[in-house]
């Protein structure tokens, strides 16, 4: 191609035209939208939706006219049916569509056989750059169709001159066409059509019939066919071009087909790329990319390999990266590498046609020690090798994020990947499901302590408001989380006889939990708590059981993907205090105390969904034995008509259990099991709380301050108490 027509076009084809501010708004109804000759003075922008289904349906069906700016689409527009039409523009009988360009910024769908997304039939362009697609274009057959269009744009480039007739159509593509056959199919129409795919394009199905392809950016294509096979000026056929010298920009394509065939020519400019994927499904006597003219790199070019996962075997591969008729390579130098590092490139040689190399996709061995000295845990090297050694990403489409960040992915990223499979082991769950216990527990003692008081009443109701926030930080190269509850407990008691009383309370708490990789869980716990308190002399000792139910729903992000899960989980929960009552004053007390709690924590099996490194967790057990000593103080003051009386307590407690977490797991789409353990777990915690409560007539209202801590772990908890006694 010449050089100085390939510069031309490409500086057409890489300018993005900015929107006239005015536009008249046509909202489309759910039927769809048909019209014939329709006027327009200014853009004419369609919004709303149209969903429409049955064979040889048009969702929106224009038919010759005179729109004097641009039509944009904002809106989406689906149907569903064989041989449907997402979007028609075409002409009314010898009277052409008459438009400046055509801009989608929506989305255009398509599905059934033979079904197009948008079709191009009879269209009169006035303006460069006429059609521009921002949004989503998919259809089962063909996202883009360009049967006839014309294009009168007044220029004075001395290429085309005044003939209008030979000036080419310009698709300029920023966001997605998919199709299950053709993306880009002008082969119906003899003008030459130069399409420009911008950063980010996504492009699945085959381009035909097109004159020139500019990449600028980062491209992903999935066809197995590439036509810029239509002659120029020249008589020539046109040329894939991957950067540009004369915009100064580079690009990067990805061609994601285990075997794609260009017809026309490749350009590799300077410092640009080529990406290749190989898989179970690449055959190594066929070229990967089969090219029909000339492919030239440019200087600093080179050629990028991509492996899909477990797709090879630990011993080396020779594959034909390139064929062509004529390859041409700019100082003779080329540089073939591997962009993932699941893969090795061994070795690689060319010669006046081909470009060959030898590969070897790692082994288990290989890919642990490589996590290893990126310093991945225990946890990320079990996952990684039962996700490896199930060839999950051997099962997915080259277009899954979940394959696209892997197979991407050098050392540092690969480690950062592998840490997003194991499930969550941090102990979130379970802390979020004994909150209840320690919130209903506490208040039970502070309701038998009153209780205790001789001036009490024999029988009461109570209500309390509480919220509490809690961090666990890193420990044991495991990351911690942030938990926030807010809940409400109800309860009734009453004095049975001088000695014994009894009561019973319900609780409900919501809690948040947030994790590393913006993994995330809900749990709503409903808890049942008996209590009752024993006094003789100035003895006491105080009891509690609670039996809880805990709803989880949790979600874990995935190298772009989200796995999301619901299950239960059970809380069983002991508590016994006891202790001694010193009267320093008639207002003021001490109570040295002893105490022992239970907590047992069930978890019920599930099975995330969602992604496709979803997991299926086993069910798990925790229980906590714990002993623990300590003192509390009151004081009691007259106040107004009522009585002030401040309280505080300090505890500490060791655990005798010490139950680490730890999980059994497997990849859904797999079948072998990894093991996750837990941070060791502190075995010593302090809880001290202060408080008052005020008394006026048989109505009381109490506000509390409880802290609870161990190693790596904070919790803050803050209560309102509402009591009426009777």
């Amino acid at each position: 191609m010449p050089r100085s027509l390939l510069n031309r076009s490409v500086l057409a084809l890489a300018v993005t035209s900015a929107l006239p501010a005015q536009a008249q708004t046509l909202a489309l109804a759910e039927q769809g939208f048909t019209a014939t000759r329709l006027t327009s003075t200014e853009n004419l922008e369609l919004t709303g939706a149209v969903h429409t289904t049955g064979p040889g349906m048009t969702g929106v069906n224009l038919s010759g006219g005179n729109l004097q700016g641009n039509l944009i689409n904002q809106s989406s527009i689906q149907v569903i049916g064989p041989d449907t039409v997402a979007m028609r523009l075409a002409g009314d009988g010898n009277a052409p569509l008459q438009l400046d360009r055509f801009i989608n910024q929506g989305t255009l769908d398509a599905s059934g056989e033979g079904a197009t997304g948008l079709l191009i039939d009879g269209v009169a362009f006035h303006q460069d750059n006429q059609i521009i697609n921002n949004g989503t274009i998919r259809a089962t057959q063909t996202a883009i169709a360009i049967v006839d269009a014309s294009v009168n744009v007044a220029t004075d480039d001395p290429v085309w001159g005044p003939d209008r007739d030979r000036q080419p159509l310009t698709l300029i593509n920023t966001g997605s066409l998919f199709a299950t056959g053709n993306a880009i199919d002008a082969s119906a129409t003899d003008r030459q059509v130069n399409v420009t795919l911008n950063d980010q394009s996504s492009v699945r199905g085959n381009l035909k019939g097109l004159s020139n392809i500019q990449v600028l950016g980062d491209v992903r294509v999935d066809g197995s066919l590439i036509e810029v096979n239509k002659p120029g000026l020249f008589g020539a056929k046109g040329w894939l071009s991957v950067g540009s010298g004369f915009l100064e920009r580079t690009g990067n394509l990805q061609l994601q087909s285990a075997h794609t065939t260009l017809d026309g020519n490749l350009a590799i400019n300077q410092g640009s790329s080529l990406s290749l994927t190989l898989s179970s499904t690449t055959r190594p006597d066929t070229p990967i990319l089969d090219v029909s003219e000339t492919a030239a790199f440019g200087a600093n070019s080179q050629i990028s390999l991509t492996a899909t996962g477990s797709d090879f075997s630990a011993q080396g591969s020779r594959y034909i990266l390139l064929r062509a008729d004529q390859l041409s390579i700019a100082n003779n130098t080329l540089d073939v590498v591997s962009s993932s590092a699941l893969l090795s490139v061994d070795s690689y040689s060319f010669d006046e046609h081909s470009i060959q190399a030898t590969v070897t996709g790692k082994g288990q061995d290989a890919i642990d020690q490589m996590l290893l000295r990126q310093g991945a845990t225990s946890n990320t090297r079990a996952a990684l090798n039962a996700f490896t050694s199930d060839r999950v990403l051997a099962t997915l489409e080259a277009s899954n994020p979940l394959l696209q960040a892997f197979a991407n992915s050098d050392e540092r990223e690969l480690a950062q990947l592998a840490s997003q499979l194991p499930p969550e082991i941090n102990g979130g769950a379970t802390q979020a499901a004994m909150t209840s216990q320690r919130l209903n527990s506490e208040a039970a003692n502070r309701r038998s302590a009153q209780l205790r008081e001789q001036d009490s009443q024999p029988s009461g109701l109570w209500i309390q408001g509480l919220y509490n926030d809690a961090a666990q930080s890193r420990r044991d190269s495991i990351q911690g989380y942030n938990a926030y509850s807010r809940g409400i407990a109800i309860g009734a008691d009453t004095r049975i006889n001088e000695q014994l009383t009894a009561g019973l309370t319900y609780s409900y708490i919501t809690t948040t939990l947030n994790g590393s990789n913006r993994n995330a869980s809900e749990v709503d716990s409903q808890a049942f708590t008996l209590y009752g308190g024993f006094t003789q002399d100035n003895y006491f000792v105080d009891a509690s059981l609670t039996y809880g139910l805990n709803s989880n729903q949790s979600k874990r992000d995935i190298a772009g993907s989200r796995a999301k899960a619901d299950y239960d989980s059970d809380l069983l929960g002991l508590n016994l205090t006891a202790g001694y009552t010193y009267r320093i004053t008639p207002h003021v007390l001490v109570e040295p105390r002893l105490a022992a709690r239970y907590s047992l924590v069930t978890l019920d099996s599930y099975r995330e969904k969602g992604s496709a490194a979803a997991l299926k967790v086993d069910d798990q057990r925790y229980e906590a034995i714990e002993l623990g000593a300590g003192l509390r103080a009151a004081s009691r003051h007259a106040v107004g008509s009522g009585t002030l009386e401040p309280h505080a307590r300090l505890m500490a407690y060791h655990d005798f259990a010490a139950d680490q977490a730890r999980t059994t797991s497997s990849f859904a789409l797999g079948s072998s099991t990894f093991a996750s353990h837990g941070a060791a777990v502190a075995r010593d915690s302090y809880e001290a709380g202060i408080g008052v409560d005020y008394h006026l007539g048989a109505a009381s209202l109490g506000l509390d301050y409880d802290y609870y801590g161990k190693s790596g772990f904070d919790a803050n908890l803050l209560s309102a108490t509402l009591r009426y006694q009777f």
